[in-house]
């Protein structure tokens, strides 16, 4: 009976994402022990410990019964290219296990149902654990450590998005590119603790100035990028950007100093100032050194005239 199920999982592994179950690799193993003389099943027959040139493997240990297997799981690149790039690893870790681990306590239940339902609640704990930790792993792969912002990964993300969609609906979009002017002196005075901690309050401030739909995100350093994905004028860019202008113009009460800091922000506007992601981002950032050429602590909208700063 148990023999058969690995054929039955990679059945039901199949029926739900059909081709891509060809970029998989499975192996079953009795025991601990990872080896051609422990393998019990391995379907393209490729040795033990996975195919070579597997995207990534992942090897888990299931106790039932009494009894281990250690289930070898490789993901090949075809794999990686059918999904979304944010969730392969989470069917792979938890959507494969779960189906042989299904099979397993179909076949435990019928020798002893009172260990088959202490199985599946151990099975339910570990799978929970699983699902957290992978989702944790995904969202620090999105986000600033220090400042807890979407990073410059999820921000392209969503610009293209929004780009996307005000294509669609012929809306408008604003990009602003912030840059703290003289934020290296406070490190250099009074350490980078101090320093990142500014950085922390400053995003917290931030976020206060836009709404929900909106995305300010770190990219490295002092810079920080700012999304308006939907905007009836230009003019409302402009009112974010003096928004955030003021909350900075506040002084920052950081480990029994008070100090202060302002920055320089440029404004680029779909479509006007371009129609994508590379276009867009560098016009924003020429508009913000002009911003700073003139004094700081401005915003500057761009300009077709602005020259190239690079």
């Amino acid at each position: 009976g148990w023999v058969y199920m690995p054929f039955r999982m990679v059945d039901l592994m199949t029926g739900i994402l059909g081709e891509i179950a060809t970029d998989i690799d499975i192996e079953i193993h009795d025991g601990e022990e990872i080896s051609d003389a422990t393998m019990m099943y391995d379907p393209d027959v490729s040795g033990a410990g996975g195919t070579p040139d597997a995207f990534f493997v992942d090897i888990t240990r299931m106790e039932l019964g009494e009894h281990i297997w250690s289930v070898v799981i490789a993901s090949l690149a075809g794999f990686e290219s059918r999904l979304d790039a944010r969730s392969p690893k989470l069917v792979i870790f938890v959507g494969i296990p779960l189906s042989l681990l299904l099979s397993l306590l179909a076949w435990l239940v019928v020798r002893d149902r009172t260990r088959a339902i202490q199985t599946a609640e151990a099975i339910n704990r570990e799978l929970a654990e699983r699902m957290r930790a992978e989702a944790r792993l995904q969202y620090m792969a999105h986000h600033d450590a220090l400042t807890d912002l979407p990073n410059r990964t999820l921000f392209s993300d969503r610009l293209k998005q929004g780009l996307a969609q005000a294509k669609r609906d012929k809306g408008i979009l604003a990009l602003l590119f912030l840059d703290l002017d003289h934020f290296k002196p406070i490190n250099d005075t009074y350490g980078h603790a101090v320093g990142d901690l500014l950085l922390k309050e400053m995003a917290v401030r931030m976020r206060k100035c836009v709404r929900e739909a909106d995305t300010v995100s770190r990219i490295g350093g002092d810079e920080f990028l700012v999304l308006l994905p939907t905007i009836d004028s230009s003019q409302d860019a402009v009112r974010v950007a003096e928004k955030m202008l003021g909350a900075l113009s506040q002084a920052f009460v950081l480990d029994g100093r008070d100090l202060h800091i302002s920055g320089s922000i440029g404004i680029a506007i779909y479509p006007e100032h371009g129609g994508n992601e590379i276009l867009l981002t560098h016009h924003a950032d020429t508009a913000m050194y002009y911003a700073k050429s003139a004094g700081r602590n401005r915003a500057k909208m761009y300009k077709p005239d602005m020259r190239d700063t690079a």
